[in-house]
Order: C-alpha cells, then structure tokens, then sequence
C-alpha cells in the first residue's frame, strides 16, 4: 500500500481496509473464541492466540506506511524475534504439575483461560500494547534508527533470568525473562531511542505475568471490604448483619456471603492498575499526575467491591435470598462501572494539575533511513551473538537438568511395580479407628498430578462414627504437584475463612518430644439437608510441608528458598511431601473436633513421617 492510499478514508465503515478484515477476523477470532475456559489445555488454543498477535503485528505495520517503509533492519529482528520465541515454546516451562507442556506460553495461558482466573485480562494486554505503538509511532521514528550493541546486556539478562528460573522451577522468572530479552532485540535492532520511546507501551506487558504470592493482599483485602460493608449495613442496610472473618451473614446465619478472592478486590485491581497505567501516561506528563492516577486503583478496586457487596445485601433484604445470589453472581460489572467512573472524574480533576502543554510545532516528517550502511551491516554479527547466546544457554539448561538428582522423601514408600510413582505407606491400623483408601479421591489425584507423583488418601472412621480424611503428596521432579489448599478446598465449594487461619504447635512424643508447627484453616459451606434447608458446615484443615531433612509449615520457605538454594548450590531437588488432614463439623463444635485432629495426628504422623530423627 503507498503512503497516499493511506491518506484516503477507509472505504468500510470509515474504519477499515478491506485487506484488514481478516487480519481482524482472525484476532477477533483468537482473542474471544478460542480463550474459554472450556477449550483450556488444548495446545490450538495457545497457536490461534499467537497467530491473533501477529495478525495484530501485520495491521500496525499496514497502519504505518511510512514509518515501515524507513525502519531498518526488519527481516533482522523478526528472525531472532521468532527463533527468541521459539526458544520459549520449546524449552521454555520446567514445571509440568497441572500443565504438561515444554512451552511458556502454554503454561501462561492456561493460567489466563482457568475458570475464576484473576488475569484473564492479560490475554488483552498485547493488542493495547500494540495500539500504544500505533499511537506513538511518529516518536519512535523521530531519530535515525540502527543496532545498538549495549542493547546486547538485556538480551544476556533475560536469557539469565530464564536460565535461573528453568533449573529452579520458577516459570514466573522465565517469563519476565522473555519479556526482558524481547525488548532488548528491539532496542538491538533500532537502538537507544527506540527503547527509551517504546518503554511505556512494552512495559504494560508486565500485566501478562501470571501473580503469584498475593495471598497476604488478598486476605487483607477481603478482611476490609467485609468490615465496611458490615459497618454500612449496620448503619440501617442490613442491622442484624453478622460477620466472620470474611464471612457476611443474615442474623439467622440461614444464609452467607462470602468476601472471596473474586469480590475482595485483587482481581480487579490487578485490571484497574492496567487500566489507570495506560490513563495515567497518555493523558498527564507530569510524574505527579500519573503517580496519583496509578495509586488510585487501590482505594478505587476496595470501593468498587464494596458497593457491589452493599447492593447484592440491599436486593437480598427486599427480594431474599434468591435475589441476592443471583445480583452476587451477575452483578461484577458494578465493581468496575464504579471504579471506573471514579477514574474518569479524578482525571479530570488532575488535568487542573497539568502544565499547560507548548504550541504545538508543525508535524516533521518521519527521518529518513540511516545511510552508509555503517550500522546495518553489524546485523550479521549481532545475530550470530544472540543465537550463539541463545545456544549456549539452552545446552546449559539440558546440562544442568541431566545433573541434577532427586533428594528422598521424608514419608516411608515403596516402590509399585511397573510406575513411576511410589506407595506412601501411611498407616492403616489406628487403635479406636478404622481405614479405608478413597479411591475416588485418588483418582482425581492420578489425572491431575505429573506421572512421578505420589500420594495416599484415607479416611479414619472413630468409633463414634467421626470421620477425618487425612492425604499425602509426594513431588517427583515438579515441585508443583505440591499444590496449595485454595486450590482444593474452594474448588470444592468451601470458603477459607482467613481471618482464623492460624499457624499452631502440635505436640509430638514420637520418635522424639518435638512441637510439629502445622497450618491450620477454617472454611465454611452451606449445603441442603434432606429438607433441603440450608446448613452451615464447618471444615477444619490442618497440613505442612516435610522432606528428607526439613518440616515446616510455610510453603514459600521451602519453594522459595529452600529448593531453589538446594537446586543451585547442590544440583539436589529435595522431594518435598504435602501432608493435610481435614474434618467436617458443625458451627461450635471447632475446637472438640480439632482436639481430636491433633490426637489422631500425634498417632499416625510417627509411623510415616521420616524427620524429625532421633539424634538429628
């Protein structure tokens, strides 16, 4: 297309080119069908998204004739851009617990496509990059561009930032290192100016990063919303209101609603932090301006929940119950119609702030390509350098991973003929309690854990008829087979209360007087009894951590320190094992069956556990 086709009005709906409708049919495409989660780990989803970015890729490029055209060094980046993304989908992921897969991506996106995902707005991330790029194109190209080797110290920092986080199973560190390393072949390619200008678009990218680790901001979160929410229906919304924890309860306790991680405000703030980003740098220039329009989605994000949660009470105490679930369920747009609202008023009051902006100087023309060819001919040299770093640092990941070797277990096994797993050998006879193995449960076990996981679900049935369900999990070489509680326990329907999540002693007088720390949770559920009236259960959750030498109950101790320092100094991946209990009661009735957890506890725990040892 030349650049006086471009001036001309698009010919389909003042919008588009006819050669653009399937580029965006198949963005479209990408980005709204192939995202469901009912579609998740199917290896298509992930390549029909990619093909939505670089449909996304070929518009920008037909939408800047003229900037195209004078780029330099085009056919350079895209080949190591692909062989860089290559790189990532073939040897990208060292974890394969709930996604089998070698690829980055895969692991990323089913991240985004899960259901209650808190970021499946980073599947949008790209394409508002990409307009920023649209939007700033005439900036990026102001300066002559060409490679720029100190560029090169980026690319080395992403490929070490991969490196570290393959050989220690943190695939969150392997992402931001392709991020990391992407930028720098952009600035490789068109040089300093391009990478000072094109900061801000690329560094949005930042929200396509997976979090993790936002469980003490979430908790606090939910704990907030729910003591306002409860402070404003006592006010005359809902007088007889009750709250637990994160708990909100009708003074009867027929009915709850749950402060849970969707409603507590971490989901949406992670999108509001997205969205007042991109307000905050495109409309103000001042630091000041833009600082306060990014602080503001956090008051905004706990807002948004709270009016949400005051309007599902307020229909549930005119319509009942069956209203207000049905407004709890439906009505999330209400969270960011208000937050986003209250973005837009504070805009405008910050553009009260704003400098006035200089007259504007007359449009210059796009510079002109570097000639000489002075630059242009480093291309070669500078991408046998990234491709023999790229080599290089691939042949050190299949190096060390064939170094390294598996710790033992701190639970008895034995090995099963024909598998690669192991029988955890807890034990099966308990005086005052009978066993059985749920095989049910083990099953969900076997189709979701990596095939070298190990694990044993029973249930001790008392003798007055109290039953307690205590299961272990064995890591083979993926540490995420050890998974956490919020993954079981709320996708069987039960509320974690956090505010009585507690780590307590339990005392040990085998093999050695010792105090085992656990983790001990609280949750909640209402199910219908034969009547079908509602009723509240209670559910006590008790587990820790144990490998060959160690016991804890802080899953970010040993997965954070203890395993990548083991890895990296020792090339020894310690088999970590994860040990719960859990029983159902009746509200008031906690204590009584806690006590009886941390008997059954002190019985079972020395026939299988290996550590604490005598005289270690």
């Amino acid at each position: 297309m030349t650049a006086d086709a471009t001036k001309k009005q698009p010919p389909l709906l003042g919008l588009l080119w006819p050669h653009e409708v399937p580029l965006l049919a198949v963005m479209v495409y990408g980005v709204v069908f192939q995202t469901s989660s009912t579609l998740r780990g199917s290896s298509w989803t992930v390549a029909w998204f990619g093909a939505a970015i670089l449909a996304g890729v070929v518009m920008l490029a037909l939408r800047c004739p003229d900037e195209w055209r004078i780029l330099p060094n085009k056919a350079f980046f895209f080949t190591l851009a692909a062989a860089w993304v290559a790189m990532f989908t073939f040897l990208g992921n060292s974890t394969f617990g709930y996604v089998d897969t070698n690829s980055i991506f895969a692991w990323a996106f089913d991240i985004y496509t899960a259901p209650d995902s808190e970021a499946e707005f980073a599947l949008l991330m790209p394409f508002v990059v990409l307009a920023l790029y649209w939007w700033r194109r005439e900036e990026l190209v102001a300066k002559p561009a060409g490679t720029w080797s100190p560029a090169l110290l980026l690319v080395a920092a992403g490929l070490c930032a991969h490196l570290l986080g393959y050989v220690i199973q943190q695939p969150r560190l392997s992402y931001t290192g392709f991020f990391i390393g992407l930028y720098g072949l952009t600035g490789l390619a068109w040089g300093k100016h391009w990478l000072k200008a094109s900061f801000f678009p690329f560094f949005l990218l930042v929200f396509c990063i997976p979090g993790g680790g936002t469980d003490w901001l979430t908790l606090r979160m939910r704990l907030l919303v729910a003591w306002i929410v409860a402070g404003i229906a006592h006010l005359g919304l809902a007088p007889d209101l009750v709250r637990d924890g994160n708990v909100l309860m009708d003074g009867n306790r027929a009915y709850a609603y749950e402060v849970a991680a969707a409603c507590s405000g971490i989901r949406s703030l992670t999108a509001l932090l997205a969205l007042t980003t991109v307000y905050g740098f495109i409309c103000f220039k001042s630091l000041r301006s833009r600082g306060a329009m990014i602080l503001s989605a956090f008051p905004l994000a706990i807002l948004g929940n709270v009016m949400r949660l005051c309007f599902t009470i307020m229909v549930a105490e005119i319509g009942g119950q069956g209203a207000g679930k049905a407004v709890e369920t439906n009505a999330g747009f209400v969270t960011f119609a208000v937050a986003i609202g209250c973005v837009y008023f504070l805009g405008r009051w910050l553009e009260r702030f704003e400098p006035k902006p200089p007259e504007p100087a007359p449009p210059a023309s796009p510079a002109p390509p570097p000639t000489g060819g002075a630059r242009l001919r480093s291309a070669p040299v500078f991408s046998g350098l990234v491709l023999a770093l790229m080599g290089l640092t691939a042949l050190l990941i299949c190096h060390i991973k064939s170094q390294q070797r598996q710790g033992e277990p701190g639970v008895k096994t034995q090995t099963i003929a024909g598998s690669h797993r192991l029988e955890v050998l807890m034990p099966r006879s308990v005086p005052g309690y009978t066993s059985e193995i749920l095989t049910n449960a083990e099953a969900v076990l076997e189709r979701q854990l990596p095939k070298d996981s190990s694990y044993r679900c029973l249930v001790y049935v008392g003798e007055d008829k109290t039953w307690m369900q205590m299961t272990t999990v064995l890591m083979g070489k993926d540490r995420s087979s050890v998974h956490s509680p919020y993954i079981c326990l709320v996708g069987q329907g039960w509320a974690i209360d956090t505010q009585h999540t507690t780590v307590e002693p339990i005392r040990m007088e085998r093999p050695m007087a010792y105090d085992l720390p656990v983790n001990k949770l609280l949750a909640t559920k209402q199910v219908a009894d034969a009547n079908g009236n509602p009723v509240t259960l209670r559910g006590i959750y008790v587990y820790w951590y144990v490998d060959g030498s160690h016991y804890t109950p802080n899953s970010k101790l040993w997965m954070g320190w203890w395993l990548p320092r083991d890895l990296l100094l020792h090339g020894l991946l310690e088999r970590w094992a994860y040990i719960s209990m859990f029983e159902e009661c009746l509200p008031g009735q906690e204590e009584a069956t806690y006590e009886r957890m941390k008997k059954l506890i002190a019985s079972t725990v020395p026939e299988f556990q290996l550590v604490p040892k005598r005289g270690g």
